[in-house]
């Protein structure tokens, strides 16, 4: 979980794209992280995304309706990857996020053509996974989300809602 970035306390998941996105590629900053109840402090270097990040979304969302669901409570649309998309994502297992509406997903961050790896730890593997482990988690609590997004992999959180 991330707590701070160069020296700044991030007390929710919407304070920190927009510190990150008005940054050049190479600057070099101080992440402050919880991980494993420890609080850590990494040395990371900003990145661009890559220029192909839209192709590899058209391309996972090609993959056609088969297996897309809504998960009601995150107000999200998932579908399945591709084999292309997750040898070009460099995943094994995921959906694909093919919108977000209003709600707890859209402000942690979550957007479309982001890739859901994991939620509270757990993995997974279609949108009838997702939609059965959030319907079990409490609401109102932090839940950790793994996202993958172009070439990086990253925790947003989130608090479901009732």
């Amino acid at each position: 979980v991330i707590v701070s970035f160069d020296g700044q306390a991030i007390y929710n998941s919407g304070q920190l794209p927009p510190l990150v996105g008005v940054l050049p590629a190479g600057f070099k900053a101080k992440l402050g992280v919880i991980r494993d109840g420890k609080p850590m402090s990494l040395n990371i270097v900003v990145e661009s995304l890559p220029g192909n990040l839209e192709n590899t979304v058209e391309s996972a969302a090609s993959s056609g309706p088969a297996q897309e669901g809504e998960v009601k409570r995150l107000n999200v649309q998932v579908g399945p990857l591709t084999a292309e998309a997750r040898k070009q994502l460099h995943v094994n297992t995921g959906v694909l996020v093919l919108g977000v509406g209003v709600g707890s997903a859209a402000e942690a961050g979550i957007r479309p053509g982001d890739v859901i790896l994991q939620v509270a730890q757990q993995q997974i593997t279609s949108a009838a996974d997702l939609q059965k482990l959030v319907a079990a988690l409490p609401a109102g609590q932090p839940i950790p989300v793994l996202v993958r997004r172009g070439e990086g992999s990253f925790y947003l959180v989130l608090s479901l809602p009732h």
